[in-house]
């Protein structure tokens, strides 16, 4: 995992050095068919004071009237903006919604080098995006908002209906967290399983010496196994492709107009602080105990590749949830993030359950969509 953190740094420095001359960060370009700014629409890169931090947003949409929706990135110290407008399809989420793209406490934009990130916790990070939610409320003049979250951003995203469901109209979780204590085991089976296969024997004799079992099971080495096999289902070592998913996610920051070159030093740090800080305050909590009676409905979707989170886990949390609505939808060319890797389906699905929760229509499946879904 060092090894990975130090190649996109590097290739991100390099680059980002290269277009220094493209000046300051600025808002996302969100123009029509005449390439003109959409006459209702809104498009900002904007400082907000929550829980009296700084921290920044991004604000997109077609229609200032549309529904709000907040998006909660994953990592921890990794926002998506950038991926987003660059995940290769037409259709966006801005199409339909008013998205606020929160750069959380810690990471991209919000990243100070005054923050003792060290003693941050899981539960201020929750505040902040309950403050959040509520301005968002209050400035749009909207009684209740969506709330969609990836990967670590669902863990938040759980916590954040638990204190606040009227806030909420639903809730999209993308690559649902649940245990991810459990998870990080069960993909601990499948990677040595995969190295078994593949003869991998360097990958085996490594594996090998993790106790599974061990208390500090996730801080001797397992996790560095687990992020290069992320990179490529199931494969093992540096493959090809991982090169090219790197890379792709190096050009995506690098290109993207809301960052600067000072900007980009921010992100990495960010990223490499709260990936050692606050990834470890996931695995002390088993969301399932707790929270599965919500008030608003409740969708997951999931690419039945992810080992990062796991999928099997992911059902078994939604079939516990108790929710007025819920649906689980399967993605079945995807791993850890369908809404990159599957684009167009998951943008057309948001669509449609955004129409029916708009219009009050139950939840009836397409039968186009059937085979899609568990």
């Amino acid at each position: 995992m060092k090894l990975l953190f130090i190649i996109i740094a590097i290739l991100i420095l390099i680059i980002s050095f290269i277009l220094l001359l493209k000046g300051e960060g600025k808002a996302v370009k969100l123009l029509n068919e005449n390439s003109k700014p959409y006459e209702n629409g809104i498009s900002t890169r904007e400082k907000v004071l929550l829980n009296g931090v700084e921290q920044y947003i991004f604000i997109v949409g077609k229609n200032i009237n549309n529904p709000i929706l907040l998006f909660l990135h994953g990592g921890p110290g990794f926002p998506e903006l950038p991926l987003a407008c660059n995940k290769g399809t037409d259709k966006q989420l801005e199409d339909k919604f008013t998205v606020c793209y929160w750069e959380q406490r810690g990471a991209g934009l919000s990243y100070t080098s005054k923050e003792d990130i060290k003693n941050l916790t899981v539960e201020e990070i929750v505040d902040n995006g309950i403050e959040l939610s509520d301005y968002l409320r209050k400035r749009f003049n909207q009684e209740k908002i969506y709330l969609m979250g990836h990967s670590w951003g669902t863990f938040l995203g759980i916590k954040i209906l638990w204190k606040k469901p009227e806030y909420f109209k639903a809730y999209f979780g993308i690559g649902q967290i649940s245990d991810q204590t459990l998870s990080e085991s069960i993909g601990y089976v499948k990677l040595l399983e995969s190295a078994e296969k593949k003869k991998n024997n360097i990958v085996l004799k490594r594996l090998r010496k993790i106790n599974i079992n061990a208390l500090n099971f996730l801080d001797i080495g397992y996790l560095e196994l687990m992020y290069k096999r992320w990179l490529n289902k199931g494969n093992i070592g540096i493959q090809d492709n991982q090169f090219r998913y790197i890379l792709k996610v190096v050009k995506d920051r690098i290109l993207f107009s809301g960052y600067s070159f000072l900007d980009t030093f921010k992100y990495i740090k960010g990223m490499y602080y709260s990936s050692k800080y606050i990834l470890p305050l996931i695995y002390d909590e088993n969301l399932m105990q707790k929270y599965y009676e919500f008030e608003m409905p409740m969708y997951f979707f999931h690419g039945i590749y992810d080992n990062l989170v796991s999928y099997e886990l992911a059902y078994d949390y939604y079939e516990k949830i108790k929710a007025p609505r819920k649906d689980f939808f399967t993605f079945y060319l995807s791993e850890h993030s369908p809404q990159v890797e599957e684009a167009e389906r998951f943008t057309n699905k948001i669509f449609s359950l955004l129409d029916k929760l708009e219009n009050n229509v139950e939840d009836i499946r397409d039968k186009n969509e059937e085979k899609y879904s568990n």
